[in-house]
Formats: C-alpha cells, structure tokens, sequence
C-alpha cells in the first residue's frame, strides 16, 4: 500500500510484495489493518476511497479474489458518501461511480489486469478529489505514486506506447512538485536520487527496462512521503 493522503506503515509494501510466499489473504489484511493518520483536512470518505482502491489493486496483483472482493466491498461503502462532499469536481466524482461498476465486474470475474488499471484510476481521482483540502503531502506525491503502478501494470501487459505515456506524465508531475521537495529538510538528495529514477524510466527501451524501473520508484515515493511533517 502506498497512499499518500494519510500516513501509512513504511514496511507494508514490502509485506506485500511477499505475499506469494507467506500467504496473500493474511497479509494484504495485515496491511489493512494497519492504523492511519489521516491529513488534518480531508474528509474521511475520500481517505477511505483512496486507502481501499490502493488495497484493492494490491490485492489484485497477488491474485487474492476473496480479499479483493472485501476490499471493493469497504471501497463501495466509502465512494457512497462521496456526492455529498461539499468540494470537489462532480466530473472526478463521476468518474469514481464509473470505474467503481468497472471493478465490479472485474473482480467478480477474476480479470486482474482490468482491476488493476481500474483500481489504480480510483486512486488518481481519489488524489484529485483531495486537492481543495489541502492533504500534508501534496497531490503529486500521490500521482507519483500512481505513475509507478502504471509502470507496473503497462509492463506486465507488454504495452511500450502505455509505458512511455506513463512516463511521460511521471516526468510532468515530478517537474511540478520538486522545488517543493527539495524545501524539506533532506530534499535535496532525496529530489537528486528521485529525479535519477525518472531519467531511468525515461531512457529505458524494452519492456524489462520499463518493469525493472517501476520498483524502485514506488519505494522511493515512499520516502519523499516522510519527507513532510
């Protein structure tokens, strides 16, 4: 798990990542059960939306059906209040509705490509949505983030023309908030170090270079995370 609008275990992808080994249903419920911190101003709603459609996608790439059906269940619920937020756009709340009914056929199906994609878009519009509140970390971070899993999913399906747009819009998006990092206590490096995983992803030519990349983005999100207080 990797939202950003809250704060969240450092150890849990990790944990995720092993869960092939050590047994998916428990640790993706692991990960969930962990306790967050929401940001000062966003609703309880939207950090709901945007925490399960993060455990749903992980869920989906471990291939574990019966919690990623639990996950869209408690996802659902959140989206639910969703409209009676006072901000946000109504196109953004629309589009959580429609990958909301894409979900539910993907994972009742077992279609683990299109609830990964579906599961990551919640994400990104989860983000969105949080923009007039004013989460600690900023938006980007979690669009950061979001790029990283595109690489992921656009790796695993093949898909080169898919890998370079979700390049192309990683690089947008580090452009935009980087000064914004480097004001932080440790940004500095951590911008250099950020910015040398985003040239990486930019140079690479085959669909291994691409997979290869992604990784060590998603972990190194995860410390531009702790870079705000």
């Amino acid at each position: 798990m990797r939202t950003t609008l809250f704060r969240d275990d450092p150890s849990c992808r990790s944990v995720v990542r092993g869960a092939a080994v050590f047994g998916a249903a428990f640790l993706v419920t692991a990960c969930s059960s962990t306790p967050k911190v929401p940001g000062p101003n966003v609703p309880g709603p939207l950090e709901s939306v945007a925490h399960y459609s993060e455990n749903l996608y992980d869920a989906a790439r471990t291939k574990d059906w019966a919690a990623a059906a639990a996950q869209l269940d408690t996802l659902k619920h959140g989206a639910t209040e969703l409209s009676g937020m006072a901000d946000g756009s109504a196109a953004l709340k629309s589009g959580v509705s429609v990958q909301l009914a894409v979900l539910d056929t993907s994972v009742s199906n077992h279609n683990r490509m299109t609830t990964l994609r579906s599961a990551n878009e919640v994400t990104r519009l989860a983000a969105e949505l949080s923009r007039p509140y004013h989460p600690p970390v900023p938006v980007e971070i979690t669009l950061l983030d979001y790029s990283g899993r595109e690489l992921e999913v656009w790796a695993e399906a093949g898909d080169l023309a898919k890998l370079r747009e979700a390049t192309a819009t990683l690089r947008q998006t580090w452009d935009h908030v980087r000064k914004t990092v480097e004001k932080q206590r440790g940004g500095v490096a951590a911008a250099a170090g950020f910015d040398a995983l985003v040239s990486r992803a930019e140079s690479a030519a085959t669909i291994g270079d691409y997979a290869a990349a992604a990784t060590p983005i998603l972990d190194e999100v995860d410390k531009l995370e702790r870079l705000f207080p």
